[in-house]
């Protein structure tokens, strides 16, 4: 099933749960007792919904905007021995090759997404994240630099859509200054609409 059809399917299912007593009260019989359709069903729905929004459009959206923003990516192959050998040879390898002092880096084992974060001003360094229990697995880190900081924390929050890392627990942090993950504000338009269509007391 596609995305927009599910997406479409689960829109029709809270309709129908909705209007149950509606569609029924002119015909044989009585209606019955009509579906559980309370907040929690709501705000599960909204959720189901968001992440269909973000299945179908966080590839596009991420190309996009990493586009116009990325001035350079590249890609650091897990080598050396132990954490402290490993952080050696990655500070080397970034200085050497990331000039830029804006980047998001993602952490990858094998295929698997582990954990996406950023820098900014030159603090706060991918490196500091060897010492997680979570780094073992890891085989390869994409460094991600940033034409300025404006667009950090866009390009953070669109990676972390994309790439689904199973080790970030916060979303991307942003400022009012800064600009805005176009897929965040698909996630809210879709909760206003939702909830100002099915409103509950």
């Amino acid at each position: 099933m596609s995305r927009a059809v599910e997406f479409k399917k689960t829109l029709d299912g809270l309709f129908r749960d909705r209007s149950y007593w509606l569609r029924h009260v002119i015909g044989k019989g009585r209606p019955g007792a009509p579906p559980a359709f309370g907040r929690k069903k709501l705000r599960r729905a909204i959720q189901r919904l968001q992440e269909l929004a973000s299945e179908a459009l966080a590839s596009e959206l991420a190309r996009i905007e990493f586009a116009d923003s990325v001035a350079r990516k590249k890609s650091w192959h897990v080598r050396g021995y132990g954490w402290r050998g490993r952080k050696r040879n990655f500070n080397t390898w970034f200085d050497e090759h990331i000039p830029y002092r804006s980047v998001v880096y993602v952490f990858w084992k094998q295929r698997q997404c582990i954990y996406v974060g950023k820098t900014r001003l030159g603090v706060g360094r991918p490196s500091n994240h060897f010492e997680k229990h979570w780094f073992t697995g890891v085989t390869r880190i994409d460094i991600y630099a940033v034409r300025g900081k404006r667009s950090l924390p866009c390009i953070e929050c669109l990676a972390i859509h994309r790439f689904r890392p199973s080790e970030n627990t916060n979303k991307a942090q942003s400022a009012r200054w800064t600009t805005k993950c176009p897929l965040c504000k698909v996630h809210r338009g879709i909760k206003s609409e939702v909830e100002s269509i099915f409103k509950r007391k």
